[in-house]
């Protein structure tokens, strides 16, 4: 065996420094200035894969001519004219390994360390190329494509985050401090732990389902799965997730669940009805026997509870009924004009003189095919909630008229088929409602009023006939400012008081004509942008206010028509109009809102705002307003 020179130092520490060389995991040899080895170690045999007797006195690159190449000598070399160390890292292809060397200059020539990382290696190059798929993938996916690096905890995102969620990428904080505050405060604890644990773990994925907020301020349901990138030692480096939003499927399946639940509360109804109203029957008979045989004033004070008490329980057996079963009753034509007028009288009797009851009804408004009590009872019960939303006073209108509906409306509605329908709306000037009451204002039992004072039952009810009726409801509110809704039934299409109607005239069409079309709903937005591009008009589309102030700004020598939604975030529609009437006093704008022309919004902007397209529009409706609009400027 070949040994090192000989250390300074008594023998027993000579013996021991050699057993330590000859020990070490990494292979060591010392070359001379003549690029000759003069000592290898054990662990550089099985790197080079000679035996040490085969090298010693050899050339360096006499042995290993493929080294030149590499370009070792001239980095060895440098290391010895500069008396510094030197370290590279090369692939050598007659053994198929990698190997790092770390070249250290002595007095007579270099002492080198080196190692085989070949398996580092690959899986460095297994990993960078799993990194530049999912690069490659970020910019093809229509998902969120997110990347944290947990060294710096840095976080960068994909063009996804711009379509999906809106927001400037390069306006986002890019740390993990950004997703973490986006995500809902009823999710973020959940998924904290969750990925935490997973990262702890050792796992090599992550996923989980919450809410995360859009730039807008309104949440997202989204599903996010990502792959957790470790290195070596299993500790993790990196984590690449994606967000795809489910927004749409978690809508669907609350829809589906909640017609879990009516079906539920119908077969539930379906069996008690009978036996409750045999329960109550005896006693609203006996109650008018003893009316006549007693008569002590206290004894009839107390029946008329029972009897009141009584009717109670069987109007609300029979709403039940009606929501959840779809109760049939004797179809007849119903006048609308004489029902309207009904209510309207029972509404001036009953309703406090703070609230003022207005009827607006087409003279030639169509028949519906129904029962005349249900649909009383719808009108009704949209009415006494109107009343009770305005504790203070204000104005209840109810109107009523014809609407033939088109392909426009229909895909803005489901539900509806094209054709004739009589529309009345409800609307008052009220307290109105959050988004959040507004989601379940139809589920059965569900109230805001106090105890005693509602049964959570009067809209599932009314929904219920309108849809037995082959109708839809729609509702439109707006937190303290008021709520409308809006009934849709199908008209007869032969009267007994009138002819059925003519056949429409030929929509307008458009010649060229810009339009800026601002809707913060993307599906009225997709719709309508085209059928006016059908019917000959150019269209620019923005989602709020601030969008259509920029678009109207770079487009004003193109005088645009603005139809513009009146509740938006960001920048609502009576904002936007004054921006942009600042920028052209003589800008023709249409507005469009569920509460109508008399909302608050419009009332905000005077008498400036002249033309209005009550929203769901038909396309009929939408494409004469808007030629009127045109036409009166022209």
């Amino acid at each position: 065996m070949a040994t090192p020179p000989s250390p300074a130092g008594p023998p027993d520490l000579r013996d021991s420094l050699q057993d330590a060389i000859e020990r070490m995991p990494d292979g060591f040899c010392l070359i001379d200035r003549h690029w000759k080895f003069r000592y290898v170690n054990a662990a550089a045999e099985a790197v080079l894969q000679r035996p040490r007797e085969a090298l010693l006195g050899r050339g360096v690159w006499d042995e290993f001519p493929e080294a030149l190449a590499l370009g070792l000598r001239q980095e060895f070399q440098r290391a010895v004219d500069a008396g510094q160390a030197t370290s590279v890292e090369v692939y050598y292809e007659p053994f198929d390994v990698w190997i790092e060397a770390n070249a250290q200059p002595t007095g007579t020539g270099l002492a080198v360390y080196f190692r085989d990382i070949t398996a580092r290696k690959k899986r460095e190059l297994s990993l960078r190329a799993s990194e530049e798929r999912l690069r490659v993938l970020s910019t093809t996916t229509s998902d969120v494509v997110w990347e944290w690096n947990l060294s710096d905890d840095s976080l960068s995102w994909n063009e996804g985050i711009e379509t999906v969620l809106g927001y400037r990428r390069e306006a986002i904080d890019p740390t993990i401090d950004f997703r973490r505050t986006s995500i809902h405060p009823d999710d973020a604890s959940r998924v904290s732990v969750g990925l935490s644990r997973s990262l702890a773990g050792g796992d090599a994925a992550w996923a989980d389902e919450y809410r995360f907020r859009r730039a807008d301020g309104s949440y997202a349901h989204v599903y996010d799965r990502a792959r957790i990138l470790r290195n070596a030692e299993g500790e993790p480096l990196r984590v690449m997730g994606g967000l795809s939003d489910v927004s749409e499927r978690k809508r669907a399946e609350t829809q589906m669940l909640r017609a879990q639940r009516l079906e539920s509360i119908g077969t539930l109804a379906g069996g008690m009805a009978h036996d409750l109203n045999n329960v109550l029957a005896p006693i609203l008979l006996s109650l008018e026997v003893l009316r006549e045989v007693s008569p002590d004033p206290m004894a009839l004070g107390l029946i008329d509870t029972i009897q009141h008490s009584a009717r109670r329980g069987a109007d609300l057996v029979a709403q039940v009924l009606s929501f959840a079963r779809g109760v049939e009753g004797e179809r007849a034509p119903v006048p609308v004009i004489h029902l309207v007028d009904d209510v309207r009288r029972l509404l001036l009797e009953t309703f406090p003189k703070s609230i003022v009851v207005r009827t607006d009804v087409d003279e030639e408004v169509w028949d519906v095919h129904g029962d005349r009590t249900q649909l009383h009872q719808v009108l009704m019960n949209l009415c006494v909630n109107a009343r009770d939303a305005m504790p203070k006073g204000g104005v209840l209108a109810i109107t009523a008229g014809n609407r033939v509906l088109d392909d426009l409306y229909v895909e803005q509605h489901p539900g509806t088929t094209p054709g004739p329908y009589v529309f009345i709306q409800v609307e008052d000037t009220g307290t109105g409602m959050t988004e959040a009451v507004r989601e379940r204002l139809f589920e059965p039992f569900f109230t805001t009023k106090p105890a005693g004072m509602g049964s959570g039952l009067g809209l599932p009810t009314s929904l219920a006939i309108v849809n037995s009726h082959g109708g839809v409801m729609d509702v439109y509110t707006e937190l303290d400012r008021g709520t409308a809704f809006k009934v849709y039934l199908p008209a007869r299409t032969v009267s007994t008081r009138r002819p059925a109607p003519e056949p429409r005239a030929p929509l307008p069409r458009g010649h060229g004509e810009l339009v800026l079309l601002v809707d913060d709903e993307e599906h009225v937005r997709t719709v309508a942008r085209r059928t006016l591009e059908h019917y000959g008009y150019r269209v620019l589309t923005a989602a709020n206010g601030a969008e259509a102030v920029a678009l109207f700004a770079s487009h004003i020598a193109e005088s645009p028509v603005v139809l513009t939604d009146m509740t938006m975030p960001v920048m609502d529609g009576p904002s936007a109009i004054i921006a942009m009437r600042a920028l052209d006093p003589d800008v023709r704008v249409i507005g469009s809102s569920g509460l109508g022309p008399d909302g608050e919004h419009a009332r905000a902007l005077g008498a400036a705002l002249t033309h209005f397209v009550p929203k769901p529009y038909t396309a009929e409706h939408l494409l004469r307003t808007l030629r009127e609009v045109i036409d009166e400027w022209s």
